[in-house]
């Protein structure tokens, strides 16, 4: 039975998530706790109704800044697959805590602003900013944060803002969790196995951070809140204290918000021309050799909380190669937390005299050294099977170490040079030839799956074979990427045997569609028709109650062949065969709005849409969608003395664009949206308004085929607007 309990748990993850994460695998020896972690994460983190964006961007925020490598490379590569690219995800961290009252005053009057009462928040990016800010302080310290959640729940509504809280109680759980259960690594989670190896390759500064992260988590890093004025005017009064000679700088480094300030003096001696005031734009400064080391050496100082004393080689920008000597002194907040150092960098070289044109050669060769071997270790993290193919020798120039292992090889090295037959099975070694050939004749990427038997065992790889061009515009190399799919076989057969499910359901559905037209639709015409004739014959010879019956007959049997013509159009929709074509919306919502004031011309609305809005999708069911969105409009708005209706896009993060379709009408209770989109649900009487109740349920259909989602805000008597992608 526990097993049964175990396996339908896994299923609801994988059906939500489309992955099961990795975090669970350690509660899978145990049906109680695992059923009580999924039970959790499906109610506090899958079917929670923040928006998803902003829930892995929460998780990734306070994950960095808490040490929890896992969880913030896990979901930022869930942001990747969300729409954020790597510049959009690093910029997280550059995010900081309020570190003074004025900081988290500033936070609020942004929250607290009246025009966040009608527009959304998420479209923000300073409002959003402001918010996770907020949200640190109640992760930490929800008695400092009690205003700060009066706010929150003002901007948000009590619902979404116990929303929120229960969400951060999750990802405090998450983090003790993985705490609990160092074993988990981020190589086991399918997200990064899917993503992080396209993120690493199109962003060395996040495979930086993801690496630096892998060596050491930072597990000493304290999110804190202010600094208090006394600790200040510390911190001030040493920096005043230090003795600036002609070769010595100051500098300052800020733990919480992972900023250094260095001194004009103090650049000059680094030979940082172009510094951010990040600390990976010091260490670039420092030789590549000793980077690693100095790093090291940082993170050592702020775990243990010792003074940092160190001496090591930088290069500036002309070559020159100097000696330098930094040291450093902790400093704390209220709580008795490091938060920051600060100390001095001095030259300590010996012989400025030399030109440095013999270092700046040498140097040359040790960062083309260090570069190669930089980009070795960013091969061997990415989760694939690559190797890269002269062409002109037909021999193998590079390989990874997960293919190396796959081979049987000690290690990359040994294939270097070698021919594809003298590296891979027979069988496969002949693929491989003629993929290549193929890729040469037509000068083209090659993508295709296939089932390959190595030293390791049998492999089912989605492989990629692109070609790499000289500057003459000549095929020079061939990279192969094969990433392991080891559900490939099973997922096919899975798929095959849904495609068939689907056919069969499909056909029970054109078997109900007919009955529904012609086995429901005849006796709905039969009474009709009587009921008529009684109406037109006997209508004299009957009393007040027996004609109000016979008007009410009438009139609930065609509302009955309304709502079987919808439920028709209904299935209709979900079934016809969708025709690919673009599609300018702004034109369709004009024709659409002009066949709307064409029958109530008597009607004052102001409309505006935004021209050129063009998709790629279906025409005929788009207009469907679209008809639907601007009728509920025009309808919803009728007992407005001047009506207003906006069809207009919001672009967030470049991709997906959001389209909305405005309006001043009725509105409805936000308690009700969760109905707004499911078959005869109605929040208005059909005394008010007029409908079959279909009208959403249809649009929401249409949406989810072309692969995009559909949502609305709103409230009683305020107006409505309702989102779609696609």
């Amino acid at each position: 039975m526990k097993y049964v309990n175990i396996r339908w748990a896994k299923t609801q993850i994988v059906k939500k998530l489309g992955y099961f994460p990795a975090y669970l695998i350690p509660a899978l020896n145990c049906s109680l706790i695992f059923q009580s972690l999924v039970k959790q994460t499906l109610s506090s983190y899958i079917n929670n109704p923040l928006p998803d964006v902003f829930k892995e961007k929460l998780f990734v925020f306070l994950s960095r800044y808490s040490g929890i490598t896992y969880l913030t490379i896990c979901h930022s590569c869930t942001l990747q697959s969300l729409g954020l690219n790597p510049d959009q995800i690093l910029a997280l961290g550059d995010i900081n805590y309020p570190q003074t009252e004025a900081d988290l005053e500033a936070d609020l009057q942004i929250l607290n602003h009246q025009w966040l009462q009608t527009e959304n928040w998420q479209e923000q990016p300073r409002v959003e900013i402001s918010l996770l800010r907020c949200c640190s302080l109640i992760f930490v310290d929800p008695n400092q944060a009690i205003h700060c959640s009066n706010i929150l729940k003002s901007l948000l509504g009590s619902v979404l803002y116990n929303c929120l809280i229960i969400f951060l109680g999750y990802i405090k759980l998450c983090h003790q969790w993985i705490i609990n259960h160092p074993e988990i690594t981020h190589q086991q989670d399918p997200r990064s196995q899917l993503h992080l190896g396209s993120l690493l390759l199109s962003e060395i500064k996040l495979a930086e951070f993801f690496t630096t992260n892998s060596i050491a988590s930072c597990q000493q890093t304290a999110i804190s809140t202010w600094v208090s004025p006394n600790i200040k005017q510390a911190h001030i009064a040493q920096l005043k204290s230090v003795l600036i000679a002609t070769k010595t700088g100051n500098w300052s480094w800020n733990l919480t918000s992972n900023k250094l300030s260095i001194c004009h003096r103090g650049l000059a001696i680094l030979g940082l021309d172009n510094f951010n005031g990040s600390y990976q734009s010091f260490l670039q400064s420092i030789h590549p050799e000793e980077r690693e080391s100095i790093d090291l050496a940082a993170i050592k100082s702020i775990n243990l909380q010792q003074d940092l004393n160190l001496k090591c080689s930088v290069v500036k920008s002309n070559g020159e190669i100097s000696q330098i000597q930094i040291e450093g002194k902790l400093y704390y907040n209220v709580q008795g937390k490091a938060i920051g150092l600060t100390g001095l960098i001095t030259d300590i070289s010996t012989n400025k005299s030399n030109s440095g044109v013999n270092n700046f050669t040498n140097y040359e060769q040790q960062q083309k050294v260090a570069q190669l071997k930089e980009l070795e270790v960013l091969l061997n993290l990415v989760p694939y099977h690559l190797f890269v193919v002269d062409v002109a020798t037909r021999t193998i120039s590079l390989i990874n170490s997960g293919l190396a292992k796959s081979l049987g090889l000690p290690n990359p090295q040994a294939a270097k040079n070698l021919s594809i037959k003298e590296c891979f099975p027979p069988q496969y070694a002949c693929q491989i030839s003629w993929q290549q050939q193929q890729v040469l004749n037509c000068k083209q990427v090659l993508h295709l799956q296939e089932e390959v038997t190595l030293a390791d065992g049998t492999h089912y790889f989605d492989t990629v074979i692109t070609p790499l061009y000289n500057e003459q515009g000549e095929i020079t190399t061939l990279l192969h990427t094969c990433s392991d799919i080891p559900d490939l076989a099973a997922t096919q057969e899975a798929l095959s045997q849904r495609t068939l499910q689907l056919e069969a359901a499909n056909r029970e559905l054109e078997s109900f569609s007919y009955s529904v037209s012609h086995d429901l639709q005849a006796p709905l015409r039969v009474i009709n028709g009587f009921s008529q004739v009684l109406w037109d014959n006997y209508q004299p010879l009957l009393d007040d109650h027996a004609r109000h019956y016979l008007q009410r007959i009438q009139a609930n049997s065609k509302r009955m062949s309304e709502l079987i013509d919808a439920l028709l159009q209904l299935s209709r929709v979900t079934r016809t065969q969708m025709q690919s074509a673009k599609v300018n919306l702004s034109e369709m919502a004009k024709d659409i709005i002009e066949e709307l004031r064409s029958s109530e011309p008597q009607r004052q609305v102001e409309v505006m849409i935004t021209p050129n809005l063009e998709v790629k999708g279906d025409p005929q069911l788009l207009r469907i969608a679209l008809n639907n969105l601007l009728n509920n409009a025009w309808k919803y708005t009728s007992k407005r003395s001047l009506a207003k209706i906006e069809f207009t896009c919001h672009s967030q993060n470049q991709r997906p664009f959001t389209y909305l379709v405005r309006d001043n009408g009725a509105g409805f209770d936000k308690a009700y949206a969760d109905k707004l989109f499911t078959a005869f649900q109605r929040l208005h009487s059909e005394s008010e308004f007029s409908g079959t109740g279909i009208g959403l349920a249809t649009v929401q259909r249409i949406i989810y085929r072309h692969g995009g989602k559909v949502w609305a805000q709103g409230a009683s008597d305020q107006g409505a607007t309702f989102y779609f992608t696609l």
